[in-house]
């Protein structure tokens, strides 16, 4: 499934003039699915031809919903992106890519079993904005974030889940909140600047790569390499 539109960029709290409102998927599946505020197939600039290998958004997504159902293998692009809210369901091989802020992004569970499959099924599990992220983070923090790669341009306000496992997380300027309600594991995090790093049980092999202050890190378990 492909969705496309052409318009001009609006900011997300404007009324809702172009891109794409809302998509909901009730005990169902995004499959493969391609969410677009874009064109599809523009000749010059559009998902299948990118001349300059940079996506060209139009316009914003508003939210992507979905209740009892997974995010498996799909594609979602927009100026900005408010919500992506999974009830009862994975973020699993997606990509999400903003080119301006992403509000929150929530679900059961992250995961990519694409990993060890054949080259051909291979497929990223990305976050991305260019700028601002808020919120990353698993319901109730219940659920795990596994292979995960989250990029953002500027600040990152909350990760939170139970366990953090293979994380890569790349903030250029400051992450306010990393939060682990039992282990952070076999990950790395970059960044300009980390406000506070809690982790209820256990910090494992984890790299901190931070230009500037680490203001706070609360480990209730032990630091083991």
């Amino acid at each position: 499934m492909s969705i496309g539109t052409v318009g001009a960029p609006i900011p997300l709290d404007a009324p809702f003039v172009g891109g794409i409102g809302q998509v909901n998927v009730v005990g169902g599946r995004y499959n493969g699915a391609t969410i677009w505020a874009g064109s599809l197939d523009d000749f010059w600039f559009s998902r299948r031809v990118r001349i300059d290998l940079e996506p060209r958004f139009t316009g914003n997504i508003v939210s992507i919903l979905g209740t009892n159902s997974d995010l498996f293998r799909s594609d979602i692009g927009a100026v900005n992106i408010g919500t992506v809210n999974l009830t009862s369901g994975a973020y699993d091989a997606t990509i999400v890519n903003a080119a301006g802020a992403i509000d929150t992004v929530i679900a059961r569970e992250f995961r990519n079993p694409l990993l060890l499959g054949e080259p051909r099924e291979f497929h990223d599990n990305v976050v991305l904005a260019t700028t601002t992220v808020g919120t990353i983070r698993t319901e109730n923090n219940a659920g795990d974030i596994e292979d995960l790669y989250i990029g953002v341009g500027s600040t990152l306000t909350e990760l939170s889940a139970r366990n953090i496992i293979r994380g890569d997380i790349n903030v250029e300027n400051r992450v306010s909140r990393i939060f682990a309600a039992e282990n952070i594991r076999s990950s790395t995090v970059r960044a300009g600047r980390i406000a506070d790093l809690t982790v209820t049980n256990d910090l494992r092999l984890v790299s901190l790569n931070v230009a500037g202050p680490v203001e706070s890190i609360n480990v209730h378990g032990a630091i083991r390499h």
